[in-house]
């Protein structure tokens, strides 16, 4: 079976964040604390569907899973013009 490392990116990029509450307005992102610009990718690429660009209005703190699960952070973006 050959393995291709874009294989890899592409299921480490999909499982680093998830993206809840979205509407024309904004959207909320919960995303790996070491990798922010998931987050505003991810936001960028929803406001892009309605013409729109995405700005950071808050970044919550650092949120522990018991060492399980590398620390998240959850974003939330504007949709603005």
């Amino acid at each position: 079976m050959n393995f291709h490392p874009a294989f890899a990116t592409l299921a480490l990029v999909l499982g680093a964040c998830a993206a809840s509450g979205g509407n024309t307005g904004g959207i909320k992102v919960e995303h790996l604390a070491t990798q922010p610009g998931v987050g505003q990718w991810t936001a960028d690429r929803h406001c892009a569907q309605f013409g729109k660009r995405a700005t950071l209005v808050r970044k919550g703190p650092k949120q522990s899973n018991c060492g399980l699960i590398p620390q998240t952070n959850v974003s939330e973006f504007d949709c603005v013009q």
